[in-house]
C-alpha cells in the first residue's frame, strides 16, 4: 500500500503575505486620501493699510533698468546706471540690489551653457567694479536665443542700501 502525503500545515500563513501587503497599502491610501481631502481653504489675508507716517525720502526705490550690451565696458554700464538714476529721481549711488543677466547664444552652433557663461563673465566683471555699486547685488544668470551670441541683456533693480 502506498503512503499518503502528509497534509499541509494549517498554520502556514506564507500564502497570505500578499494579501496582507495589499491590505496595508489600501489602509495607507485611505489615510493619505483622508488627510488631503479635508484641507481647509486658505484665504488671502490683505496687508494692513500703510501708516500715515511720512517717508524720509521722496525717491521711489525698487526701480528696474534694462539694457543690452554687445561688449563689456564698465564705464558705459556705469554711465547708463547714473543716467537712469537721474531720470528716475533716485539718489546718485543707489546700489544695484538685483541683476538678471541673460547671455545670448545661437541654437544651431551653441548650447544654453554658452549663453549662461557669457552672462556669468559679465556678472563677474561687474562685481569687481571699483565704484562698489554692484558689490552686494544678487544675480540670476540665464540664456536666450533671442539675443545674438555676442550680446548680454541686463536688468538691474535698484533699492535702498542694506545694513546687513
Amino acid at each position: 500500500m502506498r503512503r499518503q502525503a502528509p497534509a499541509a500545515h494549517d498554520d502556514d500563513v506564507l500564502g497570505l503575505a500578499g494579501w496582507m501587503y495589499a491590505d496595508l497599502f489600501l489602509a495607507l491610501m485611505v489615510i493619505f486620501l483622508a488627510t488631503i481631502s479635508f484641507v481647509p481653504a486658505l484665504s488671502h489675508v490683505s496687508v494692513a493699510a500703510p501708516s500715515s507716517k511720512k517717508s524720509t525720502t521722496t525717491a521711489d526705490y525698487f526701480k528696474a533698468m534694462s539694457r543690452t550690451y554687445t561688449n563689456f565696458s564698465l564705464t558705459q554700464v556705469e554711465n547708463d546706471v547714473y543716467a537712469f538714476q537721474r531720470s528716475e529721481g533716485l539718489p546718485e549711488g543707489t546700489p544695484v540690489i538685483f541683476a538678471h543677466l541673460i547671455g545670448g547664444y545661437q541654437s544651431g552652433n551653441e548650447s544654453t551653457t554658452d549663453g549662461n557663461f557669457r552672462a556669468l563673465v559679465f556678472s563677474q566683471k561687474l562685481s569687481s567694479a571699483a565704484s562698489g555699486m554692484f558689490a552686494s547685488m544678487q544675480t540670476h544668470i540665464d540664456s536666450s536665443t533671442d539675443l545674438a551670441s555676442n550680446q548680454v541683456a541686463v536688468v538691474f533693480t535698484f533699492g535702498p542700501k542694506s545694513n546687513l
